[in-house]
């Protein structure tokens, strides 16, 4: 959780066809204190048996980013690690899936605990894992579907509105890597 996740916090992409912004977010109200967080697994999705940096934001009432120390725990209390946000509400954690559990963030404030859902994992989908490279960064992809269909798939990075690149997989792969070079001048500091 250390290094890595730090520099991956500008960088949440999701596979499926297309690589898209996902925002899942769930809201709890704790004594007139609303809290929100929002939720962005690398890759969209969370997949069983692969391991995910979640980015998440945390918000108040008014929708103004705030800063929080928070725990990853399953449903049977078992923790897996800690998290804090360290730029306006936003942080990263790390966790590895496992089927039978259902994972939470939780949080103190004003000392009362309170549990955020992550998003449900599935057996099924597209994995996508970025690390850093020299150039940018390498991207680790694993299909995990029932069937390879034949249709095509693109990995494609927005920012601000506009593609900034776009990779075209091979079809018919279940695992694929390559390089995502942050060298180009469109490629600026920021979400993608």
């Amino acid at each position: 959780m250390g290094n890595r996740t730090r520099k991956l916090k500008r960088f949440f992409i999701r596979s499926l066809n297309t690589i898209m912004l996902l925002v899942v977010g769930t809201s709890l109200t704790a004594q007139n204190t609303p809290i929100s967080i929002a939720f962005f697994p690398e890759g969209g999705k969370l997949i069983t048996g692969e391991s995910c940096v979640v980015g998440f934001k945390a918000t108040n009432a008014k929708g103004e980013p705030i800063t929080i120390r928070c725990r990853i725990v399953d449903d049977k209390k078992n923790i897996y690690g800690e998290a804090t946000s360290f730029h306006e509400g936003r942080g990263s954690f790390e966790i590895l899936p496992e089927e039978g559990y259902q994972y939470f963030l939780t949080s103190t404030t004003d000392s009362v605990e309170q549990s955020f859902p992550l998003p449900m994992h599935s057996a099924k989908g597209l994995a996508l894992k970025l690390s850093q490279h020299p150039q940018g960064f390498q991207f680790e992809m694993a299909n995990h579907a029932e069937t390879m269909e034949e249709q095509p798939v693109a990995i494609v990075g927005a920012m601000n509105g506009r593609t900034v690149f776009r990779i075209e997989v091979p079809m018919g792969k279940p695992y694929f890597r390559g390089l995502i070079s942050t060298a180009s001048a469109s490629i600026l500091s920021g979400i993608m």
